[in-house]
């Protein structure tokens, strides 16, 4: 049965692809329709030797419609689809130069000049040699395209104004005046530096060989000139050695900590400045060895910590004698530390360079080597300059008095119990010595009840912080 019913089926089948068929046919006919051209591999090279001067022809012609080659074709043949939006790719920073990048800027570019693209180098590449802008004649439909903005994230460069730097305090150079004197026993010659002090006008007096013993202050009762500070580093063991720095009150110094060494002795001063300058007494007894490693050991622990240092003392090596092994490998460590010796006179009354001055990051000089009869060793005078802020530019002084609740009633209590509350009180019919009475009392009783309060305040550094910011920050 089932053989039958598939015979019976096949007419059926074979009728209904041939009423197809011919149905086809007869769309084809009536809509006139042609096949899409197609050529041959000769046909393609004609065209690729004829195409240029066809087109040229053409272009000089002011011909607005196809060229030759494309008159064939039917323009729904040749209306490029719809841009098939594909996935960005990624490029890394600085590849500028592709192909795709030139192409868009060529279409950024003609966008710019006419309003509208009328290619797109997805879907036709030009075969023409030269610019592409000679098939923009072609009724090619491509969506707009988007046009590319820069973002300037979210800052609004009209909307900021230039504000101007708010003046820095200015700095004053200031020239300190000091003295490094050899003393060999402080304890008998305390009136003689005392006047040295005076006469000479010192900001600093550098004293080595004090011979004090610890806890031994009282020569500095009688030395310190007024308005005078001190300190003091004796010899922790045996006789001897010590050094010592006298100082105008009106610098502020510290002393700090530092380490013995077998070789020399020595004192750590601090000079507080804009650029603290650290100020250090030495004093070698004759005939130590172990200068040089120690003394570069202790050279590299604070050149690191300090921009401006002074080293003053009593070094006993004959700095004039510089064929001498000591003195010239003392020169050249020294020097590779990049520190000046600016002492050039003999120090010592038998004509020796003891006494030296070395400056790092400081320009000083000496004033005067003299003969002041104070031991066998010539005091050195020497000038160098540090950079200071004036107090009143970099600090304000601000008083006020502090009111409470309880200031009122106490102000009350206190005028009642005064004298011109009394009855026995009598003005004699001066008006003007009333009001200063009164003044005067009420003044005493609020210095009383509510002192003026003094606080400095430190003045701001910011640059772009002026009158000018602060008064449009209140607002």
């Amino acid at each position: 049965m089932a053989p039958a019913c598939a015979a019976r089926r096949l007419p059926l089948l074979f009728g209904f692809i041939c009423y197809y068929f011919a149905l086809l046919s007869l769309l084809i006919s009536w809509r006139d329709v042609t096949a899409l051209l197609t050529y041959n591999c000769q046909t393609l090279l004609d065209i690729r030797q004829q195409h240029q001067s066809f087109l040229w022809r053409w272009k000089s012609a002011g011909a607005n419609n196809s060229p030759p080659f494309f008159t064939d074709i039917p323009s729904y043949l040749r209306r490029t689809p719809f841009c098939i939006p594909r996935k960005k790719r990624s490029r890394r920073r600085g590849k500028r130069a592709g192909v795709l990048v030139r192409i868009k800027a060529l279409q950024r570019e003609d966008f710019r000049s006419s309003g509208s693209c009328c290619f797109s180098s997805r879907w036709i590449l030009p075969v023409v040699p030269g610019p592409a802008k000679t098939w923009a004649h072609l009724p090619v439909a491509v969506p707009p395209l988007r046009r590319c903005q820069r973002v300037g994230r979210g800052v609004e460069l009209t909307n900021l104004r230039p504000l101007s730097r708010a003046s820095i305090a200015a700095k004053d150079e200031t020239t300190i005046s000091s003295a490094l004197i050899n003393t060999r026993s402080l304890a008998n010659k305390n009136f003689i530096l005392n006047n040295f002090f005076i006469s000479r006008e010192l900001d600093f007096m550098f004293l080595t060989e004090t011979w004090l013993r610890a806890g031994d202050f009282t020569p500095f009762s009688e030395l310190l000139p007024p308005d005078c500070g001190f300190f003091s580093a004796p010899r922790s063991s045996g006789k001897g050695g010590g050094v010592a720095v006298i100082h105008k009150s009106c610098f502020t110094c510290r002393q700090l900590l530092v380490d013995s060494y077998s070789s020399f002795e020595a004192q750590l001063v601090e000079i507080k400045c804009d650029s603290p300058v650290l100020c250090v007494v030495i004093y070698r007894p004759p005939k130590r060895d172990g200068l040089l490693s120690e003394f570069a050991d202790f050279l590299s622990m604070i050149v690191l910590d300090y921009d401006q240092i002074l080293f003053v003392g009593d070094f006993n090596i004959h700095i004039c004698c510089k064929n001498k092994p000591l003195a010239s490998d003392f020169l050249n460590l020294i020097s590779s530390f990049n520190f000046t010796q600016i002492v050039s006179g003999s120090t010592h009354e038998k004509g020796h360079t003891l006494d030296l001055v070395l400056t790092y990051g400081l320009h000083g000089e000496v004033r005067e080597i003299c003969d002041s009869g104070i031991s066998d060793h010539l005091p050195v005078l020497s000038e160098f300059n540090i950079l200071t802020s004036a107090r009143d530019q970099r600090k304000a002084v601000h008083s006020r008095r502090i009111f409470n609740t309880q200031t009122a009633s106490q102000f009350s209590a206190a005028f009642i119990d005064s004298q011109l509350s009394s009855a026995e009180f009598n003005f004699g019919g001066n008006v003007d010595q009333l009001l200063d009475d009164f003044n005067s009392v009420c003044s005493a009783i609020l210095d009383d009840i509510a002192p003026f309060k003094t606080k400095r305040v430190s003045a701001s550094t910011e640059p772009w912080l002026n009158e000018l910011t602060r008064t449009l920050r209140r607002t």
